[in-house]
C-alpha cells in the first residue's frame, strides 16, 4: 500500500470514534473493531502480539512497557489487523490459531508490513488534521525541547514517534 492509502485507512478507522481533540482513544477504537486488548508478559524484544483464534482478534501488549509505548503498540497491531489480515503468509498459522508479533529488532523494522503498520499507527495516533491544527495554534520553537515534549504529551505519544510522523508528513522538508 502507498502511504496515502495507509493514511486513508487510519482515517477511516479513527472515524469510528467521536473526537475533536487529541489524544486518540486507541483502546476505544480497538473495542469498536471488536478487538480485545490484554496486557501480556512478553520478552523484552516483543512489544505486542496480534492473535486471531477462531475468528476472534486479541492484541497482547507487553505489560512491562510504558503507557505511550503500549498505545503505539495497540495502534500498530490494529494496523496489522486492518491492513494485513488477508495476507496469509503474515501469520503463524496453527489450525484455528493465527498470530503475528512485533519485535524490537532491525529485521522487523526492515519488513515492509512492519513499516506499513508503523505508518498506520502514526497516522492513527497523530491524525494529520489534528496535528496540523495543533501546529497552527501552538507557537513552537524548533530549538525548545519543551515545546516538542508538550506536543507529544498532547497526543500521548513519544517525542520520537512525533518527530517521525512530522518528518513523514514533510514538516521539516519534503515528505517521503
Amino acid at each position: 500500500m502507498t502511504p496515502e492509502q495507509i493514511e486513508q485507512e487510519a482515517l477511516d478507522v479513527r472515524r469510528r470514534t467521536v473526537m475533536k481533540a487529541p489524544p486518540v482513544p486507541v483502546y476505544e477504537i480497538a473495542k469498536k473493531l471488536d478487538i480485545e486488548v490484554r496486557d501480556a508478559v512478553l520478552g523484552d524484544d516483543v512489544s505486542g502480539l496480534l492473535v486471531i483464534e477462531k475468528g476472534i482478534p486479541v492484541i497482547g501488549v507487553n505489560s512491562r512497557h510504558n503507557k505511550r509505548r503500549k498505545r503505539f503498540t495497540v495502534a500498530h497491531e490494529i494496523g496489522h489487523y486492518v491492513l494485513h489480515l488477508g495476507v496469509s503468509d503474515l501469520f503463524i498459522d496453527e489450525g484455528d490459531f493465527l498470530a503475528i508479533y512485533r519485535r524490537d529488532d532491525t529485521r522487523s523494522r526492515d519488513n515492509k508490513r512492519e513499516r506499513d503498520a508503523n505508518t498506520f499507527a502514526g497516522a492513527l495516533l497523530m491524525p494529520k488534521d489534528l496535528l496540523y491544527k495543533e501546529l497552527e495554534t501552538a507557537r513552537l520553537d524548533l530549538f525548545e525541547d519543551r515545546d516538542w515534549k508538550s506536543l507529544a504529551e498532547r497526543f500521548d505519544v513519544s517525542q520520537q514517534a512525533l518527530m517521525i510522523r512530522l518528518t513523514k508528513l514533510g514538516y521539516f522538508g519534503p515528505a517521503y
